[in-house]
């Protein structure tokens, strides 16, 4: 092979990793989100996913994603509650209902955080759609929009030893906080394995 080809051949393949995933990281693994509203966003971060047991005859699903960069202190939860791995399909975005809090938690939510210096915020998606557009036991990819609610403002303290957060914090309720402020988010993802090595959960590789 001539020194050109393989030049090109380089950037071809660099190119394309980079259409794959856009936060510049090896693996495939990332989720990108807009955050509008009470909040102004771009987000970049991680993207992990993985089935966990909350009860009998049930399998919760998680998409996990820490921000990185600039959006270090932010962060998206995405569950199902029951069924499982998400298939191809669209599907609902909703709040849990008061049945959720007697065990019976169905449907798929979204969470958000986001922390400034010692003030902590956190949204939960009302209403909204999430697209899965591949699903596998190795890569799960979709995109989501979802409108959704501040119900945790808080002040964290890190001392030693540790002060338990100041503020109010409202559990996940079926109705939104009265007079919360509101975000419109969306984004998407490519999200690989959340393995686990000597008992540790590590990101896929």
């Amino acid at each position: 092979m001539t020194p050109f080809r393989v030049v090109r051949l380089a950037a071809v393949l660099s190119l394309a990793a980079c259409e794959l995933n856009p936060i510049g990281d090896v693996q495939p693994s990332y989720m990108l989100a807009t955050v509008d509203g009470a909040l102004e966003k771009q987000y970049e971060g991680t993207g992990e996913f993985h089935t966990g047991t909350p009860g009998p005859g049930r399998k919760q699903f998680q998409v996990t994603s820490q921000g990185q960069g600039a959006s270090a202190n932010q962060s998206f939860t995405l569950t199902r509650w029951d069924g499982g791995r998400l298939g191809r399909g669209t599907h609902p975005i909703t709040l849990v209902d008061d049945a959720g809090f007697r065990g019976q938690m169905r449907g798929i939510t979204v969470q958000f955080a986001t922390r400034e210096g010692n003030q902590e915020q956190r949204f939960v998606a009302e209403s909204g759609e999430l697209e899965i557009t591949s699903s596998s036991e190795t890569l799960v990819e979709g995109r989501f929009r979802f409108t959704g609610f501040r119900y945790c403002a808080r002040e964290v303290v890190r001392s030693n030893p540790p002060v338990p957060p100041v503020g109010p914090c409202t559990p996940l309720l079926a109705a939104p906080v009265p007079d919360a402020p509101k975000i419109t988010v969306s984004g998407s993802f490519v999200t690989k394995p959340l393995e686990v090595t000597g008992g540790i959960r590590e990101p896929g590789r």
